[in-house]
């Protein structure tokens, strides 16, 4: 399990552990969420702390299951790892990246930006 400290968080996991059902997450009863954790904690060997922390405890084995970002799962199941990829129940999250309006370096800035998304980047003006 990993976010214990912030990042994704681990409320969806911690609710779907209690018997909640996926289309009763949300409003998230932060109460059952902790009540949950507190449950199941001695059975956490590691709560991560970093993404690349996550690929290190799936290249050493030292968890079971545990939730990662594709990336970094999919980099070591090239690499040969013994690791299957589920996408059931599976989150979707978003990256954004932002320059702050009258930036001095904003040319530099989005020109350091990765350039993944079809589209090129979207201006928008706060």
């Amino acid at each position: 399990m990993s976010g214990k400290s912030g990042g994704e968080g681990f409320s969806d996991e911690a609710l779907h552990v209690d018997g909640v059902a996926a289309d009763a997450l949300y409003p998230v009863d932060v109460d059952r969420v902790f009540a949950s954790v507190d449950k199941i904690e001695s059975q956490i060997r590691k709560w991560s702390t970093i993404a690349s922390e996550i690929q290190q405890m799936m290249h050493d084995k030292a968890a079971d299951l545990m939730n990662s970002f594709d990336g970094r799962a999919g980099l070591l199941v090239d690499k040969g790892a013994r690791l299957e990829i589920n996408r059931k129940q599976a989150r979707l999250s978003c990256d954004y990246w932002a320059i702050s309006k009258g930036s001095p370096n904003a040319q530099n800035a989005q020109r350091s930006l990765p350039r993944r998304w079809s589209g090129g980047f979207r201006s928008v003006h706060a």
